[in-house]
């Protein structure tokens, strides 16, 4: 289906046997997280209302992560979303140990290892075009309301102090969005990774860390766009370590992909403009939500004849 040529750098070489066990776990890892397995992530497709579309159901499926446990046991035992992460090691690791046996005379995966790289850089234009745009037009973390401003500082949760620290600084907000979307884009293009790579370390590093240190919730999918970066990382510091280690000539391209298949270049035509249409219509969805309904507040009506702010002192619900 494609024809795959190399540089002079011979990236065909003979893999060590720890290159190949420690490719076919990652492989594994990154593959079950990445394919959509899960049967709730289908519940969510086929339940969107496409005639009505909100930007939110595009935003939950490229937020996909598999889930073997349910939030309630994962909230029971305190280790958060990792607690998936460790049926993932476990099926990772007997997968290779089983792929290692049948597979023993294998000499490289160069090949697989350059569509692992596609599949990785796709996943995480995607996750980052939605962050992106819903920070673009501050939808993610609104501009303070009056009730939040009037609201003791004490008495916020610690994730809500850096929403309204970061909302109410709406244009340095829509400046982080434009650093995600321009990421994405660099992602997309093959030659343009690694400096996509290294606006995700300078900025989702940090929002990692936020994540954890503020109680965000996120803390999971952070880290695991992280870890995607990460494994995008390893492939550029060989030529890296070359050029600004050692001073020597580094090859940009080791790896150079030709389709020589009419259907398989037709496929990759069709990937790209599908993205580009997600894109565009992702960026339509926030932008719509922004200017109609841009903060998180209920639509459906409070106490009848009521209106103003009020210091509530007591609230009785059922003569409770």
């Amino acid at each position: 289906m494609s024809k795959i040529t190399t540089n002079t750098n011979n990236e065909s070489r003979e893999w060590k046997p720890w290159e190949k066990n420690l490719f076919r776990f990652f492989f594994i890892f990154l593959v079950i997280q990445i394919i959509p397995i899960d049967w709730k992530f289908y519940k969510e497709l086929f339940s969107i209302n496409w005639l009505h579309l909100h930007f939110h159901d595009l935003f939950k499926l490229t937020k996909y992560q598999p889930q073997f446990f349910s939030d309630n046991q994962i909230a029971e035992w305190g280790i958060g979303g990792f607690a998936n992460w460790v049926v993932f090691i476990v099926i990772a690791a007997v997968g290779a140990v089983i792929w290692g046996k049948a597979d023993a005379q294998r000499k490289e995966y160069t090949k697989l290892y350059y569509w692992l790289r596609v599949l990785v850089r796709y996943r995480l234009a995607f996750v980052l075009v939605t962050y992106g745009f819903i920070k673009f037009f501050p939808l993610q973390m609104p501009y303070p309301s009056l009730s939040n401003l009037l609201t003791n500082y004490g008495d916020y949760f610690a994730w809500k102090i850096y929403f309204q620290t970061v909302g109410i600084a709406p244009k340095y907000e829509s400046f982080l969005g434009f650093v995600e979307i321009l990421a994405a884009f660099l992602l997309f293009n093959r030659k343009t990774v690694t400096f996509g790579v290294g606006l995700i370390f300078g900025f989702l590093g940090n929002v990692a860390v936020a994540n954890g240190f503020y109680d965000i919730g996120e803390q999971a999918l952070s880290t695991f766009i992280v870890l995607l970066a990460t494994f995008l990382f390893v492939y550029d510091i060989p030529r890296l370590y070359d050029l600004l280690i050692k001073e020597t000539p580094a090859y940009a391209n080791k790896f150079i992909p030709k389709f020589t298949d009419s259907r398989l270049r037709n496929a990759r035509k069709g990937l790209k403009i599908a993205f580009l249409a997600f894109v565009v219509l992702f960026a339509y969805k926030a932008y719509d939500n922004y200017t109609n309904d841009p903060y998180k507040i209920p639509h459906t009506p409070g106490l009848s004849k009521a209106f103003g702010y009020y210091n509530v002192k007591e609230f009785v619900l059922n003569k409770d």
